[in-house]
């Protein structure tokens, strides 16, 4: 029996974890791409701390990533004021510091992806998982840092047969092991995309493609080959409604390549009977990850759903069939976001914005198949 708990935002979410770090017995286990020397982590590297010293077993995995960016601000290349370059350098030493102290106070901390070569400079692990006494977990896609959580976002608290599933998968990474993943016909169960597995890409396109009724996404990148998925699935019927932000964090510190494939996405997808809608609230800044097929079929967790997460990102999802928090998902997530959103509006494009926005979709879309005929391939 699965119990799950819908946490909307960083007020009820870090209530719940705060409440759930402080009467934990046994264990924490935590695992995030970002974990930054600001306000909020360094209340919870305290929290961590205090129950290392109080002799729980307390872990850490935490991607190399902040060597590249922190405050969602890239570390190695001056693109913006010198004075706030300076000002991330200094978080970046900070959070260095910040993990020493943990580790002198008995956290067990283990860091990955920490070498920057080829394209292991773009494979990340991306997963936030929170486990409290190996029994219950929180996955969603907060990370530790203020501004992940100005931004609108949600995870789920769960008990059941799923949290001794994720807690597997922290062990697994803990240990360097990779996870296996099994589509199941009965019940809830994970699914990851990994270097080699992509399974969970590959569940998504098929959940698009199997839709009859309605599709609802959310999600802060959206882009590849899931389009044309979901146009293809728009043109046989269904109601296919997305849902990105207004003010996409990607814009501030990459190539303004990602306004224009931005743009030419969404007049793609407007201009073939998808709705779309750019949330307006926390900023303009959704983070939330979420698919929903005929109000039947959930799939959450830290996965974006775009081509460069799909490839380089190590993820995790649920997905749940539970109807209880499909509905919940559905009315208090999907429905009031809808409400928080303005309709995306068809706008003529300059034609170099169009020409590359188009080419960058086209690499995109490509890349999945070619990565798709390999899946097969190796399937066999």
């Amino acid at each position: 029996m699965q119990e799950y708990r819908l946490l909307i935002d960083s007020t009820n979410y870090s209530q719940e974890l705060d409440h759930m770090i402080e009467n934990s017995k046994e264990s924490i286990y935590v695992q995030f791409l970002t974990f930054e020397a600001d306000y909020v982590g360094k209340k919870y590297a305290g929290l961590l701390m205090k129950k290392a010293s109080e002799g729980l077993d307390v872990r850490v995995i935490i991607d190399g990533y902040y060597h590249l960016l922190i405050n969602d601000r890239l570390v190695l290349l001056p693109f913006y004021k010198l004075a706030e370059f300076a000002e991330v350098r200094k978080e970046l030493h900070r959070t260095k510091k910040m993990f020493d102290e943990m580790r002198d106070c008995g956290v067990k901390i283990k860091e990955i992806n920490n070498r920057f070569r080829g394209l292991d400079l773009l494979r990340r692990n991306h997963k936030k998982i929170v486990l409290i006494d190996k029994r219950f977990a929180f996955l969603g896609g907060f990370n530790l840092s203020e501004h992940n959580f100005a931004w609108h976002d949600f995870a789920v608290k769960i008990r059941g047969g799923v949290a001794r599933d994720i807690l597997e998968n922290f062990n697994s990474t803990w240990g360097s092991q990779p996870m296996e993943y099994t589509i199941r016909s009965e019940g809830d169960f994970l699914l990851g995309n990994d270097r080699d597995n992509k399974i969970l890409r590959d569940y998504v396109f098929q959940a698009i493609d199997n839709a009859s009724d309605s599709i609802y996404i959310e999600s802060p990148y959206i882009a590849g080959r899931i389009i044309e998925k979901l146009v293809r699935a728009a043109s046989k019927g269904v109601s296919v409604s997305i849902i990105v932000p207004k003010r996409n964090n990607l814009h501030r510190h990459f190539l303004w390549i990602t306004r224009y494939l931005e743009q030419y996405i969404l007049d793609f997808a407007a201009k073939n009977n998808i709705h779309v809608y750019l949330y307006n609230n926390n900023g303009g800044m959704t983070h939330a990850k979420v698919l929903l097929v005929d109000d039947k079929l959930a799939c959450f967790g830290s996965c974006n759903f775009d081509a460069f997460g799909f490839h380089f990102y190590e993820d995790l999802n649920l997905v749940s069939k539970n109807q209880s928090l499909v509905n919940e998902l559905r009315m208090k997530l999907i429905e009031k976001d809808l409400s928080n959103s303005e309709a995306f509006c068809v706008r003529r494009m300059p034609i170099p914005n169009y020409l590359m926005g188009r080419l960058s979709n086209f690499f995109y879309s490509k890349y999945d198949q070619w990565t798709l005929k390999e899946a097969s391939t190796n399937n066999c």
